[in-house]
């Protein structure tokens, strides 16, 4: 069996709330439903999880890495 490796991104902004992204109908997984960002780490990110998660972010949501300040893991 292959295992993937994920990387999931929880962006909070300043009064506390999580971002989450609704799926599509459509979907094969998880459809309609509320997710956090994510998705498989490629090639070359597998020792570095922030790099995945601000490319996630980027692709899933539209927000460039100067839209959020201070990423941690």
């Amino acid at each position: 069996m292959l295992l993937r490796q994920m990387a999931v991104a929880f962006l909070f902004n300043e009064a506390g709330e999580l971002l989450f992204l609704q799926k599509k109908s459509a979907s094969r997984f998880l459809g309609e439903y509320l997710v956090p960002i994510g998705g498989h780490l490629e090639d070359g990110e597998h020792n570095d999880p922030k790099r995945a998660c601000i490319r996630e972010i980027e692709e899933e949501t539209g927000l460039t890495e100067r839209a959020f300040q201070g990423l941690t893991l």
